[in-house]
């Protein structure tokens, strides 16, 4: 976990993750 990630309410960390396996995922497919 890095240091951004502590600072950022767990509500956008969490949000943000989706978004970033959403974006994988699109780009496999």
């Amino acid at each position: 976990m890095t240091p951004l990630e502590k600072k950022t309410p767990k509500i956008m960390t969490r949000q943000h993750i989706y978004m970033h396996l959403r974006k994988n995922s699109s780009q496999q497919g």
